[in-house]
């Protein structure tokens, strides 16, 4: 059976892609359209674009998607309900992924946890940043503040975590899922 758009109702996802590299987390957001951003926690964005979906049997999908400007094809076979192998140009990795709506009950509040990032939960304008590289921080401690849509955000820490890395400064502009801190375990 041939369609032109996925049978599934997606908003955002958040998830893993185990890789050659390690496992690589990903959170991922509809724009609508069959349109979807892909943002990794290293920063790394890609923009994908469902052009269709053929099921294979009840549990394999074939995707033929366009990936920042590239036609490609993705074999999608389920192991679970919420993992699958995915086959793409003969790598073969496992994801897993899960609603972050549900997962993240906090998400009215800004926070997004990835366990060692923070990211941004929407086109914002950063205001203030209230920590420091290296800097031990508690759970729901104010790490920085964001205006979107004139409404100030203060974004706060998932846990004890130090400061491993900022990746935006005081006025920056940022998108939707862009890495804001990365966090290092406080041992």
């Amino acid at each position: 059976m041939s369609r032109s758009a996925p049978n599934t109702s997606l908003s955002t996802l958040d998830g893993n892609v185990e890789g050659d590299a390690g496992t690589a987390q990903v959170h991922i957001e509809e724009l609508g359209e069959q349109r979807y951003q892909a943002v990794f926690a290293d920063g790394r964005t890609l923009l994908l674009e469902v052009l269709r979906q053929d099921e294979l049997s009840r549990h394999a999908t074939r995707l033929a998607l366009n990936v920042e400007g590239r036609r490609q094809t993705v074999h999608v076979t389920s192991t679970g309900t919420h993992t699958a192998i995915l086959d793409h140009a003969g790598n073969r990795r496992e994801i897993s992924w899960h609603s972050a709506r549900r997962r993240n009950a906090g998400a009215s509040s800004g926070r997004r946890d990835f366990g060692n990032s923070l990211l941004a939960p929407m086109p914002a304008r950063v205001l203030e940043i209230l920590v420091d590289v290296d800097s031990l921080v508690e759970e729901n401690q104010p790490l920085l503040r964001i205006e979107a849509m004139k409404m100030v955000m203060t974004l706060s820490a998932p846990g004890r975590r130090r400061i491993e890395a900022l990746h935006v400064q005081a006025d920056d502009s940022v998108l939707a899922g862009q890495l804001l801190i990365t966090f290092a375990q406080a041992d």
